[in-house]
């Protein structure tokens, strides 16, 4: 792999088998596809181009470039880290090892706010008359541990005219945060803070992806989250459901009647954030499983009159 990569007369088809090679022997899960990511990436081109070009010589500008990001992903600093950006929601968002990566299994999450969001900006369009406005406000969503913004960013692109609101423990997190929410072009207020610190208001929809692996189960964590994502960001505390207790204690007082709050969990711990939240007294408690079948998601509500119906 390194002669090929050194290569000057190296074509795409070969630089890519090579790499894939390599990745392959060093143990990277999916390697093949990893290659063809890190092509694209080295050579700022897509792959109907690249296919396009794969008999032709990689340009000598490139192979360092290529070179580097497969030594890395060797490494097993994740495909994301390299390439400085992660998909979430169909949007692009900047990643870094300062925040957890966006996650396909997050989006669950994401699709069960936007619904509950969408549900309560209806019902306020409803109570319009006559064309004209009634002084309503918008929903209010807050993002707890918001890391790189995907959730709450995600929150304010698919559902327009919310008032968005992410707090982070993380200034570097939050840095991140705040250039994905310009990026994407919505406005989010973002508060650095230990959960509700610095949060004022109450809000129709509180949803988070805590950290919640256990302490001892980190060690045994794929290396490309336990030796390259924040532990900020994945200690959950012993039993791993440390941040949920403080959320659930703590959301009544932010949340108005009627309010979500929803988390995304580990496959093991749906029954205990369920009972949690029962004997908090959120009703309408309920566990969504991901596409493997396990549980991923916990949907609550808050006691009290919807103030969409009143």
């Amino acid at each position: 792999m390194k002669e090929v990569m050194s290569c000057r007369r190296a074509t795409f088809r070969q630089a890519k088998r090579d790499a894939a090679a390599e990745l392959s022997r060093r143990g990277v899960p999916d390697a093949d596809i990893d290659a063809g990511l890190l092509l694209e990436y080295a050579s700022s081109m897509g792959r109907t181009q690249l296919l396009l070009l794969e008999e032709e010589e990689v340009p000598e500008a490139v192979l360092p470039r290529y070179r580097e990001a497969v030594r890395l992903r060797s490494c097993r600093v994740p495909l994301q880290q390299i390439t400085g950006e992660a998909d979430f929601c169909g949007i692009r968002f900047e990643v870094s090892d300062q925040v957890l990566t966006p996650r396909q299994d997050t989006e669950i999450l994401e699709e069960e706010a936007v619904k509950r969001i969408q549900v309560l900006q209806k019902k306020a369009c409803a109570k319009e008359t006559d064309g004209a406005r009634r002084g309503q406000r918008p929903v209010r969503v807050l993002d707890l541990c918001t890391g790189s913004g995907c959730l709450i960013v995600a929150a304010a692109r698919l559902c327009p005219g919310i008032e968005a609101v992410g707090t982070d423990i993380s200034g570097p997190a939050l840095d991140i945060a705040r250039r994905n929410a310009e990026n994407s072009g919505t406005d989010v207020t973002f508060l650095e803070g230990d959960l509700f610190e610095k949060v004022e208001g109450t809000f129709d929809v509180i949803l988070s992806n805590p950290p919640y692996i256990r302490t001892g189960d980190i060690g045994d964590l794929m290396e490309e989250v336990r030796d390259h994502e924040p532990l900020l960001a994945l200690d959950g505390g012993t039993d791993g459901l440390s941040f949920y207790r403080r959320i659930v204690r703590a959301a009544p007082q932010y949340l108005n009647p009627g309010g979500s709050l929803l988390f995304e969990i580990g496959f093991d711990e749906g029954q205990d954030v369920t009972e949690m939240l029962r004997q908090a007294g959120f009703r309408e408690v309920r566990i969504i499983r991901d596409l493997n079948g396990l549980d991923r998601v916990v949907s609550s509500v808050f006691p009290g009159t919807d103030p969409c119906q009143e």
